[in-house]
């Protein structure tokens, strides 16, 4: 029955994550794009802690455990990722707000093996690097979600330009601009890229959200 069930889960977590990349990539509908990719990779940790210690991932050890739906979650964390990467954001709050997200994903599974008084210690130390995956890679797009409550505006020069081919379809565009004292740098849109020229002066907006996650866009 279980089996059965999770058969029809890898079915409709398919055809979910296909939606959500029809979203992002084609329509450019991030906001939904990141809500059904979030939504799938806490499903899925929600649904392995719920049949642990028989949920596996990997081929089951016996015909009692179960094969959790993995194609989707793995693709969900890679378009997660990917996204992550377009954004321009401040490395100190991102891993200060990853902290409590990994926090509470392991609370959660430690409750779970204080009720079946149970623990293996491989497994456990495979799912606390799991946990810490996952938090990193949701931390950034989730936070995109929630409402700007600070703004602070400043004129930067560009001191260079740089850009990388991702594959044969997809380059990453880049500047860096002298922030303070240091050197920062910002992914930027291709014709962004194209339209700014180096020496030039740009509007750099800090942004921060009522978490305090810090984000920055570039006009």
């Amino acid at each position: 029955m279980m089996k059965d069930y999770l058969k029809r889960i890898n079915k409709y977590t398919l055809f979910i994550v296909s939606l959500a990349f029809i979203m992002g990539v084609l329509l450019h509908l991030y906001g939904l794009m990141i809500i059904l990719c979030v939504g799938i990779v806490l499903f899925i940790f929600g649904l392995y802690v719920h049949l642990y210690p028989k949920a596996y991932f990997i081929e089951p050890k016996s015909q009692e455990d179960y094969r959790l739906p993995w194609i989707a979650l793995v693709i969900s964390l890679v378009m997660l990722v990917v996204y992550t990467s377009t954004c321009n954001f401040d490395t100190t709050t991102y891993f200060l707000i990853s902290l409590p997200i990994s926090f509470i994903l392991l609370l959660i599974f430690v409750f779970k093996l204080i009720r079946i008084k149970s623990i293996n210690a491989k497994r456990f130390f495979f799912l606390f690097l799991s946990i810490i995956t996952i938090s990193l890679c949701i931390t950034v797009p989730l936070n995109t979600l929630f409402p700007i409550v600070n703004t602070n505006r400043e004129k930067v020069q560009v001191l260079s330009k740089s850009y990388a081919n991702v594959d044969d379809y997809e380059k990453n565009f880049a500047l860096y601009l002298k922030v303070g004292n240091s050197t920062k740098r910002f992914n930027v849109s291709k014709q962004k890229y194209k339209n700014i020229k180096e020496d030039d002066y740009v509007l750099i907006e800090k942004q921060t959200n009522i978490f305090g996650m810090i984000f920055y866009k570039i006009y």
